[in-house]
């Protein structure tokens, strides 16, 4: 996965705003596959002291409609940080 333009990075924010608003973007990273874009979008919740690493969740990202779209288990599974803490 690699950083994403600071331009798809903003709409990846505003998208993930509306999903999760009781949560705080704090970054993403972007990859493609057969079905166009995923993106980990590391967060933290908006209540509460955050903890480090950030937890992040996987999903799928249409950028021309700016839709999220959760994976799940496994199909997110060769996006996932082994050992990730």
């Amino acid at each position: 996965m690699t950083d994403p333009s600071p331009v798809l990075e903003q709409k990846v924010r505003e998208s993930f705003s509306r999903v999760e608003p009781e949560r705080t973007f704090q970054g993403c990273k972007i990859a493609e596959d057969e079905r166009g874009m995923i993106v980990r979008i590391y967060s933290q919740s908006r209540r509460g002291p955050g903890v480090l690493p950030p937890p992040y969740r996987i999903f799928r990202f249409d950028p021309s409609s700016g839709i999220l779209s959760p994976l799940a288990s496994e199909e997110a599974d060769p996006y996932m940080i082994k050992l990730y803490k």
